[in-house]
């Protein structure tokens, strides 16, 4: 891999990657939070690690209610601490209040790919509650129409993933975040 773009800023705030499920948030944090020596955190793996389940279980259990409830109160902990990578679940645009905490505590990064790509990419996984019982395209399409909006209204930018999550995405991410710090 070539040197990725350095910062031209030291970042104040984290970076939050918000996307569909699919499109590359936990691959690309893990990445971007190495080019960039910062630390990483999945809000997916420390919701199950706070919760003591698999988000799939606590789905099931408990409804999506209770789970963007603890969801939130999640990435408020993961926002309150040093600058750093964050991958977030896939629906934390859902509530205003999250997407007002997201325009204001970070810097969040919409990750974009089609229905197809997103469904080709969560088809062999089992942990995706949203996606049980029915067309992996027709659902992610439906959710993506319902969530367009917020992911906008939340992101300073967005990058497309549809032909990879490699190192053209990771420089796009690079050059965004040094653009919006300049701009800021």
């Amino acid at each position: 891999m070539a040197q990725p773009p350095r910062l031209e800023k030291t970042l104040a705030r984290p970076v939050v990657l918000i996307g569909m499920m699919g499109s590359g948030k936990s691959q690309l944090g893990r990445k971007l939070a190495r080019a960039l020596a910062l630390p990483f955190s999945d809000a997916d793996t420390a919701f199950e690690q706070a919760q003591g389940c698999r988000i799939a279980d606590f789905f099931a259990q408990h409804g999506e209610d209770a789970f963007r409830k603890q969801e939130a109160q999640v990435m408020d902990r993961l926002l309150d601490a040093e600058a750093r990578v964050i991958a977030a679940g896939g629906g934390i645009v859902a509530t205003p209040e999250m997407r007002d905490a997201l325009r204001r505590r970070a810097c969040a990064v919409w990750l974009t790919a089609s229905p197809e790509t997103l469904a080709a990419r969560c088809a062999e996984s089992t942990a995706r509650p949203l996606l049980n019982g029915g067309d992996p395209v027709a659902i992610l399409r439906a959710l993506m129409e319902k969530r367009a909006a917020w992911y906008e209204e939340s992101a300073q930018f967005a990058v497309s993933t549809d032909r990879a999550c490699g190192d053209d995405a990771l420089n796009a991410i690079i050059a965004g975040l040094n653009a919006w710090m300049a701009a800021s």
